[in-house]
């Protein structure tokens, strides 16, 4: 039976995706197709080991390599000198910039079956860049946003609306710390909001970050006071009713406090939401490119994407029914979401804005914010001296 549904699966995969076999190497020898970082990846995913398998079968002459990203090598330096065995990199936020940016990867922005594939997905603007490039096929993607549990809500009387603003924000900010309570962790450590107001105000394909706005000085003169709160309550920091977290569901066995995901602040009339995306490239330098580009156009058919969601963060398909493993998922209480859960993640994703760190020039920011909130320099100095660092990593 196994047998019989693994052909089936095989030749509906080359009915509906085509034929494009690539020829092999010498006789007797199978050319690789290496996807760097791809075992970074790998845990619950089975969506790229359908892939390749897939792949595989339809192009005998081929092996699907799948390896870890290097610590000891320069992969943008490698991918940029044409070096061997980067045909397709595993990328996250934290080293995705470097490479859109290098222009060695490969835009897929007129492929007719990448074009067919997205189209079934739910909607994901940051695929696309300003100027309609495509590049990354996605693996995960985790929406950021704020939780709290029920009974700190519940505990500090405060309603939060469904959609509010950053005033609306430091205004409960208030009422929590008149009632002894901490609302959310300083600017220090409030990573969401540093990173959406960057979604807003920074172009990284041009070089811009702009921090002499009023909605950035909103941000740091509130955030300012809620550091001040911090260092105020007898040398302990309370726990604070909001947490920084992602969009996630899980089963009754997690044994979770009932929570509440909620949405970032609007910022500037805007309901921005910033994403983590991990993604899958093709290297266009890459000896194998054809082969990479066919292998991602596998990849991100919906064939592949139901076979399993992998989690929350890898739910591309409106309609989680058609999962292969939503059966089994079913069994669990509560790890399936429901509809409003899940019109809450789509919500989000479709707002959503790809994030890129740069874990130097975060480093400096952290500092300068740090000397802010210590009243070591004033809020305009704090504009300036962080415009200036930002203007020289965009120089370098």
């Amino acid at each position: 039976m196994k047998v019989t549904r693994m052909i089936s699966w095989m030749l509906m995969m080359a009915l509906i995706l085509g034929c494009a076999a690539f020829p092999a190497g010498a006789e007797g020898e199978k050319i690789v197709l290496t996807i760097v970082g791809a075992e970074d990846f790998i845990g619950s995913n089975t969506r790229i080991l359908k892939a390749a398998e897939a792949f595989e079968a339809e192009n005998p002459g081929y092996t699907v390599k799948l390896t870890r990203m290097p610590k000891d090598v320069d992969v943008l330096a490698a991918v940029a000198e044409g070096q061997e065995g980067y045909d397709i990199l595993a990328l996250d936020e934290t080293n995705t910039l470097g490479f859109k940016l290098s222009g060695n990867l490969y835009d897929f922005s007129e492929n007719a079956v990448i074009a067919e594939n997205l189209s079934q997905y739910i909607d994901m603007p940051f695929l696309w860049e300003a100027d309609g490039s495509l590049y990354g096929m996605p693996v995960f993607v985790q929406p950021l946003i704020y939780r709290a549990t029920v009974a700190d809500l519940e505990a500090v009387q405060i309603d939060i609306p469904a959609e509010w603003t950053w005033e609306e924000f430091f205004a409960l900010a208030d009422e929590a710390r008149a009632k002894d309570r901490l609302f959310a962790m300083s600017m220090l450590d409030a990573n969401w909001a540093r990173r959406q107001y960057h979604c807003v105000y920074s172009d990284f394909f041009t070089g811009t970050l702009n921090y002499d706005t009023d909605a950035f000085r909103t941000l740091a003169e509130g955030w300012k006071e809620l550091d001040d709160y911090n260092w105020t309550v007898s040398g302990k920091l309370p726990n604070a009713v909001l947490n920084e977290s992602y969009i996630w569901w899980s089963g009754d066995f997690m044994e979770m406090e009932p929570i509440v995901d909620i949405s970032l602040p609007r910022i500037d009339g805007k309901t921005v939401t910033p994403v983590e995306v991990k993604a899958l490239y093709a290297n266009k330098n890459g000896a194998n490119l054809d082969a990479a580009v066919r292998f991602l156009e596998i990849y991100s058919s919906k064939e592949v994407q139901k076979e399993f969601f992998d989690g929350q963060n890898g739910a591309f398909l409106p309609d989680l029914t058609e999962s292969a493993m939503y059966e089994m998922f079913s069994q669990f209480d509560n790890y399936i979401p429901t509809e409003e859960e899940f019109a809450a993640y789509t919500d989000a994703i479709a707002t959503g804005c790809q994030i890129y760190i740069d874990k130097e020039f975060e480093s400096t920011e952290r500092k300068l914010f740090t000397q802010f909130v210590r009243d070591e320099i004033t809020l305009d100095e704090l504009v300036v001296q962080l415009q200036e660092a930002a203007d020289a990593r965009f120089a370098q």
